[in-house]
C-alpha cells in the first residue's frame, strides 16, 4: 500500500524541519520512492515504475511512500533519506537523473538500497560503484536484436527511425538491431537503410516537419523509442500508410508490431533475484525470459515477418538464443547509420 509523504524540502529552513518532524512519525516503509517536485523533465516512465511498484507491495502486503524533495542535490536527497531511515526503509528508488547525486550519498546509508531505473553504471576502477547501488533496466539489446530480425522480412527496405530516448537505453536498442538486420540480410544482396532522428525534446512542430518532409518521402516505415509521442506517430503512420514499429510501455491497434517494455516484471524479477542472492554487479538487466520484453503484432505484419519474430522470441526465452552485445558510445553509432539533426 502506498503512504503519501510530500517533503517540500530546502523551500526555506523552516519548513524544512518542519517537515521532518511530521514525517519522522510515520509507519514503517519497505520502499521509497524519490522525486523532485516540478521537475517536469524526470524520466517519461516515472508512473509505470511507481505501478510496478504499487502491483508488487499489493502482492506482498508490505509499504511504500513516495517523498517529493526541491532540487537534485545532494543535501535534499540526504534529507529525505535520513526521513526514510527513520521509517526503516530497505530500498529507495531514484530517478535516473539522481545517478551522480546517488553514488556521492549512498555510501552513507549502507542499510538501504538503491534502485535506478532506466540507467546504465558505468563499473570501473576510476568510478566504484557502491554495492547497495543498482541499476535496473530492459534488455534493449534483445529488444534491438528482434526488431532487427523481422523488420526487412515485413516488406520494407527503409525506415525512418525517430528516437525520443537518445541515451544509454538506444546505444543498446540500436546496436542489437543492427546485429539483427545483419543476420537477417545476411548474404541476401537485399539492403536496408535506416534515416535516424533524435526527437528527444523537440517541439511537435519539428517532429512534424521531419515526418512530412522526410520521412514519409524516403522511407516505408517508421520505428518511434519511447511513450511519450506513441499515440501521434501511430496516428501519423496510419494516415500516411506507413508501416508502424514501436518499442515502449504503450500499445495501439493498427501497429505493425510492437516491443512492450513491462515495469513490474522488470522489478519482479530483480526482488526475486536479489533476495536469493543471485544479483552480481551494479547493472540488472531483463529481457524476454523475464517477462520483461514481449511483443504484440497486428494484421499488418507479413505472415513470414511474424513466424520471425515469434521464433526469435521463443529463443530467447527458452535460451537456445544467447546474445552477448558490444557497446559502443551513441555518437559513434548514430553517426554509423546516419544522424540528422531537427532544426527548431
Amino acid at each position: 500500500m502506498k503512504k503519501t509523504v510530500l517533503l517540500i524540502l530546502g523551500i526555506c529552513m523552516m519548513l524544512f524541519c518542519a517537515g521532518c518532524e511530521g514525517a519522522s512519525k510515520s509507519t514503517r516503509v519497505d520502499f521509497v520512492v524519490i522525486e523532485e517536485y516540478g521537475n517536469t523533465a524526470q524520466e517519461q516512465n516515472t508512473e509505470s515504475i511507481q505501478e510496478a511498484l504499487k502491483e508488487y507491495c499489493q502482492a506482498y502486503k508490505t509499504e511504500y511512500s513516495v517523498f517529493t524533495i526541491t532540487g537534485n542535490t545532494a543535501g535534499k536527497l540526504r534529507g529525505a533519506l535520513d526521513l526514510a531511515k527513520n521509517a526503516e526503509c530497505g530500498f529507495v528508488i531514484v530517478p535516473a537523473m539522481f545517478k551522480d547525486t546517488v553514488l556521492t550519498v549512498a555510501p552513507e546509508y549502507p542499510e538501504m538500497q538503491f534502485l535506478l531505473f532506466d540507467t546504465y553504471l558505468e563499473e570501473h576502477p576510476e568510478t566504484e560503484v557502491p554495492q547497495n547501488v543498482h541499476a535496473l533496466d530492459f534488455s534493449y539489446y534483445e529488444a534491438g536484436y528482434t526488431a532487427g530480425r523481422t523488420i526487412p522480412l515485413n516488406r520494407c527496405t527503409t525506415a525512418g527511425v525517430l528516437d525520443d530516448y537518445h541515451d544509454e537505453r538506444s546505444v543498446r536498442f540500436f546496436e542489437g538491431l543492427m546485429e539483427g538486420l545483419e543476420e537477417t540480410l545476411g548474404n541476401s544482396g537485399k539492403e536496408f537503410s535506416l534515416k535516424y532522428f533524435n526527437v528527444s525534446g523537440k517541439s511537435a512542430n519539428a517532429i512534424n516537419q521531419v515526418i512530412y518532409q522526410t520521412i514519409v518521402t524516403s522511407s516505408d516505415a517508421i520505428l518511434y523509442t519511447g511513450e511519450k509521442l506513441e499515440p501521434y506517430i501511430r496516428q501519423y503512420a496510419i494516415r500516411t500508410g506507413m508501416k508502424y514499429i514501436g518499442l515502449g510501455t504503450q500499445y495501439g491497434e493498427f501497429t505493425s508490431f510492437y516491443i512492450v517494455l513491462n515495469y513490474s516484471k522488470l522489478f519482479g524479477s530483480f526482488m526475486v533475484n536479489y533476495q536469493s542472492g543471485r544479483i552480481s554487479g551494479a547493472n540488472y538487466t531483463a529481457g524476454f525470459p523475464e517477462g520483461a520484453l514481449s511483443t504484440r503484432y497486428g494484421a499488418a505484419l507479413a505472415p513470414d515477418a511474424a513466424a520471425q519474430l515469434q521464433e526469435t522470441g521463443n529463443e530467447l526465452v527458452s535460451g537456445e538464443l544467447i546474445l552477448t552485445p558490444e557497446i559502443v558510445p551513441l555518437e559513434e553509432l548514430t553517426s554509423e547509420i546516419l544522424t540528422l539533426e531537427i532544426e527548431e
